[in-house]
């Protein structure tokens, strides 16, 4: 199961906001501003409402050549794009919608342990108050007499490009991969043939 938000979206979208405020900022300079300041806000509508209402900023952005700009309700507006994707007009499911339709796309006599057994790894989980309020949100998907469990994978910034490392160090790896040729000579349905087979 894939979303089509992720955390590049998540930094086109604080970027946004920044630039709005006259500050020109890189992708990278967002990147680290993102890692550093951004979390997800369990009750995100009133953490919002009492920002606005307040005037002030939530932190302080330090960049690396000196500037220092203040910033605003983005570092929490950015990471709710994963759980409200509707924020950047995206017709998509938020993190527990997803995480319970790849559940339910199994074998039933094997969905209770995938409830118990959520693993989360990439860059956009580590921004602090994710965990609590995805098993929040799955809490309120879950079936009746099923407990929810979500394990935090080390190095779960690296773990991604670790695992399609060791993918790749397989010999059928190549066989897998769509090239340019192929699909400048048969489009999108060459995926179908080697993807899906």
């Amino acid at each position: 199961m894939r979303s089509d938000v992720g955390g590049n979206d998540v930094t086109e979208y604080i970027r946004g906001e920044i630039e709005k405020r006259n500050h020109k900022v890189s992708f990278e300079e967002v990147e680290s501003i993102k890692m550093a300041l951004g979390r997800v806000a369990a009750d995100y509508d009133s953490e919002i409402a009492a920002a606005k209402a307040s005037g002030k900023p939530l932190s302080t952005a330090f960049l690396a050549d000196g500037r220092q700009f203040p910033v605003y309700t983005e570092i929490l507006s950015g990471p709710e794009i994963l759980f409200t994707p509707s924020i950047l007009m995206k017709e998509t499911p938020g993190l527990p919608e997803l995480v319970k339709k790849a559940i339910n796309q199994c074998d039933l006599d094997v969905r209770k342990d995938l409830w118990e057994h959520i693993y989360f790894a990439g860059g956009s989980t580590l921004f602090p108050g994710l965990p609590s309020k995805l098993k929040a949100g799955l809490e309120t998907l879950k079936p009746e007499n099923t407990e929810v469990i979500l394990h935090e994978v080390p190095q779960r910034l690296s773990n991604t490009f670790a695992g399609a490392s060791a993918i790749a160090m397989f010999e059928e790896f190549y066989d897998w991969c769509v090239t340019v040729d192929e699909y400048d000579g048969e489009g999108d349905e060459i995926f179908s043939v080697k993807c899906v087979s």
